[in-house]
């Protein structure tokens, strides 16, 4: 994981201070993207997608929103695959921690 999450936290340090956060994380998809292949890469980025959808063009992120991106990010991994809970993928951690942070 190392090797996708460095690239989007470089993508987080040059990020302008004007920058919407659906803007950033559309520019941690690319830099993910970029870096992982195989299953992961795809999942992550339709996860930051949706998380990037779900706040819109806020510029920082309250507690609601971040209940919002954290349900954007198991929403975009679930719409990249077809797993569902209890199948023992990532969706096992992201569907709880959606669910507790609304």
């Amino acid at each position: 994981m190392d090797i996708g999450w460095t690239p989007v936290r470089q993508e987080l340090d040059a990020r302008p201070d004007d920058e919407v956060i659906a803007q950033t994380c559309e520019r941690t998809v690319h830099a993910f993207l970029a870096a992982v292949g195989a299953s992961s890469g795809p999942r992550y980025a339709g996860a930051l997608r949706g998380a990037g959808t779900a706040v819109a063009d806020r510029l920082n992120l309250d507690g609601a929103a971040i209940a919002a991106w954290i349900k954007g990010m198991s929403d975009g991994i679930l719409a990249r695959g077809g797993a569902k809970l209890g199948d023992k993928t990532m969706i096992d951690a992201w569907l709880p921690a959606a669910e507790a942070a609304m």
